[in-house]
């Protein structure tokens, strides 16, 4: 009964991590496409305020035409950003050895973030010194788009040495559980066995 016992449990156990051999990996942690779009559409966003507010200070209009200017190019920059982000992510599936699109969009974000802060500090030193606390918003913009396509071509590069590099590929953590046996002479115990990469 005890035997019965034991490995009906193993059965139980071990069930999903050989459902996972034979089957593949679970589909919910494999990427989405449309994750690419919808950060796509984040990031995008970001860039456009930061172009839009250059285009609106170039501007002679003011008032309402420069508020019109600053919400087209945001909108504008959240359609090409989630256009984009679909075609990374198209990109990544239909690779080999996908990754090359996440890591854009992730270098394009924290270019554009970079850019952000980086012109912002800049911008608040200029304006401390002449009083003009316009050059903070200004900065601030051009570190945006600076930053943003200065990511681009740090994730195209960085992207693929990282994912033709078998020790960056290298995951830490736990992969597996089961129920195993252990012999030690000639008694068989059965115990669990866990797998990963550590």
């Amino acid at each position: 009964m005890r035997r019965t016992a034991v490995a009906l449990v193993s059965l139980f156990t071990a069930s999903p991590a050989l459902a996972g051999g034979l089957f593949g990996p679970d589909p919910d942690e494999s990427p989405s496409v449309f994750s690419y779009g919808f950060r796509g559409f984040g990031t995008g966003a970001l860039v456009g305020l930061g172009a839009g507010y250059l285009i609106a200070r170039g501007s002679d209009e003011g008032g309402a035409e420069d508020t019109k200017a600053v919400a087209y190019a945001v909108l504008g920059g959240a359609l090409v950003g989630g256009v984009s982000g679909l075609v990374l992510g198209i990109v990544d599936v239909a690779d080999d050895r996908p990754g090359v699109g996440n890591l854009v969009l992730r270098d394009t974000l924290y270019g554009a973030l970079f850019g952000l802060a980086a012109g912002g500090l800049a911008g608040t030193a200029i304006a401390i010194e002449s009083e003009d606390w316009e050059t903070v918003p200004f900065a601030g913009a051009i570190g945006i788009v600076s930053g943003a396509a200065l990511g681009v071509v740090v994730g195209v590069f960085e992207g693929r040495r990282i994912v033709d590099s078998p020790a960056h590929r290298r995951r830490a953590g736990l992969s597996g559980f089961a129920v195993a046996p252990f012999s030690d002479g000639d008694a068989v115990a059965w115990g669990p066995a866990f797998s990963g990469t550590f």
